[in-house]
């Protein structure tokens, strides 16, 4: 699998319709997580900016998404440096379920951080018992539980050590 950033409206779609599948899917499952407005292009498109959308794509397959920010002031607003990748809407399409593809997509936003010279992934996820197991599973620490709104989330960051840091210590 590899990170594609999203070029064009059409990517914008698909990452609209792939959420929205993943909604759809968790609904059915008694977790509703997110709703459609959210989802959709309109609502996508004003939430984030161009340059943060990531497509997850096998083989030219798009498998997940994840939207990228080097900043996140409603989530982390403690945080003013800019030292961290944010992670929003990391999503697997239902009919990965199970392959780790989730796991694979972090490590591919770790790769990007990297890149970046960022020292930490950091994310929000809703306070639910399966996403702090995968995360937690995912090396995440728990930075703590708070209420944002009308939402408890919880908040994980992960630090990242730069391949040119780790390569001077050996």
């Amino acid at each position: 699998m590899y990170l594609e950033p999203a070029k064009t409206i059409e990517d914008w779609q698909a990452a609209s319709n792939l959420l929205i599948d993943v909604m759809e899917n968790l609904n059915r499952q008694n977790f509703a997580l997110w709703n459609e407005s959210q989802l959709t292009l309109d609502g996508l498109t004003r939430q984030y900016k161009g340059g943060e959308l990531f497509l997850a794509k096998s083989q030219g397959k798009l498998e997940g998404v994840v939207f990228l920010q080097e900043q996140d002031s409603y989530f982390w607003p403690e945080l003013t440096g800019k030292d961290s990748l944010f992670l929003h809407k990391l999503a697997i399409h239902p009919t990965n379920k199970g392959l780790n593809k989730g796991a694979e997509l972090i490590t591919l936003a770790e790769q990007e951080a990297i890149k970046r010279g960022l020292a930490w992934l950091r994310l929000d996820c809703d306070d639910r018992k399966p996403l702090h197991n995968f995360y937690q599973k995912s090396e995440f620490n728990l930075v703590d539980i708070t209420r944002m709104g009308s939402s408890i989330v919880a908040r994980y960051e992960k630090p990242i050590i730069p391949l040119s840091k780790s390569l001077r210590s050996i």
